[in-house]
């Protein structure tokens, strides 16, 4: 986890868990009424192209707000990486995949869903990338691997 920042700075694709939220008792209300409560889990889906408004996630539906209105939701970035950016040998539990139903279903066949522990064991910057899951080994399309997000796995098995 890393420092706090405001809503509003949250890139697209990015998820970051509420930690708080400034201004006024009616705007505060508003957005806890939303579901912006400390230590729920928010996700940056889009942004307009003027900038304003952002469309996020929050606990399964999306709604936008204005930027100035993000500006006053402290979040905590989670540290998650692309599995294409991922170093290779080390430990991974799948966070999330950023994709649609038919991608998800492909890579629960594979047995790749949210919470999966898996090693990356070879990605030679070109062609596939090579990962075991539960000591099967599966190689993934670059740009399907590029859409499953990771974090280290500091957790004993």
């Amino acid at each position: 986890m890393r420092e706090p920042m405001t809503l509003d700075n949250l890139a697209v694709g990015r998820r970051g868990i509420v930690r708080g939220l400034q201004g006024q008792s009616g705007i505060r209300r508003r957005l806890l009424s939303m579901g912006f409560v400390p230590g729920t889990e928010v996700e940056t889906i889009r942004v307009a192209p003027m900038g304003d408004p952002i469309a996020f996630e929050v606990k399964g539906y999306n709604l936008s707000l204005r930027r100035e209105e993000a500006a006053f939701i402290e979040v905590e970035t989670i540290e998650e990486f692309a599995l294409t950016e991922a170093p290779v040998g080390k430990a991974l539990v799948v966070s999330h995949v950023h994709g649609g139903w038919g991608l998800r279903r492909r890579l629960r066949r594979a047995m790749i869903e949210p919470g999966v522990r898996l090693v990356k064991t070879r990605d030679n910057w070109v062609g596939p990338v090579a990962i075991s899951v539960a000591d099967q080994m599966h190689q993934l399309g670059r740009g399907m691997a590029s859409r499953v997000f990771v974090q280290a796995d500091n957790g004993q098995s």
